[in-house]
């Protein structure tokens, strides 16, 4: 649960930047970074979460 809580935040981060840098809130160039940097680490939360879902489901299947 709070796996999927925190790729959400992280995706609507990267959202509310690019809409504050075309909304003109921020400059774009700054907003594009961060959704990038957004972007980045929900992939790492998502590439970690899959590892460790790989090492119980063959933890379980030893057994």
């Amino acid at each position: 649960m709070y796996l999927m809580q925190s790729l959400m935040y992280t995706k609507k981060n990267a959202a509310n930047a690019i809409l504050q840098g075309a909304r003109g809130v921020a400059p774009m160039e700054d907003r594009m970074k961060e959704a990038q940097k957004s972007r980045q680490l929900s992939e790492q939360k998502f590439s970690s979460a899959s590892s460790t879902l790989i090492e119980f489901e063959t933890k379980l299947n030893s057994n």
